[in-house]
């Protein structure tokens, strides 16, 4: 195995070889833990803020004359307005947060 004109490494390199290289697999594994972990709570959190956006409008939504109307109080403060309906190429609703009658039509 060894060419017999080399020594093998003394107990203290190899010991700090070993300490690098575990010290190596645990920052590797750390940041990928870190960056998944970073991805699902973006997720968690980005999906919980659309629907309590969602929830929000659809409380203060009113159909009146064939027409949709918000009324949002004027000491509300709304940061980032949403309301999430995905249609299809034809115009047919795909999805929607709660199901609403007066807006499928």
């Amino acid at each position: 195995m060894f060419n017999k004109n080399k020594k093998p490494f003394s107990l203290r390199a190899r010991f700090l070889m070993a300490t690098a290289g575990v010290i190596l697999a645990l920052s590797l594994s750390y940041g990928l833990v870190a960056v998944v972990g970073y991805i699902v709570s973006f997720d968690k959190t980005a999906f919980r803020l659309l629907r309590g956006e969602s929830n929000l409008f659809f409380s203060l939504a009113q159909w009146k004359d064939n027409k949709l109307t918000i009324a949002i109080p004027p000491d509300l403060d709304l940061n980032f307005p949403t309301l999430v309906f995905i249609y299809d190429d034809k115009g047919n609703l795909l999805w929607s947060q709660r199901k609403v009658p007066e807006l499928e039509k």
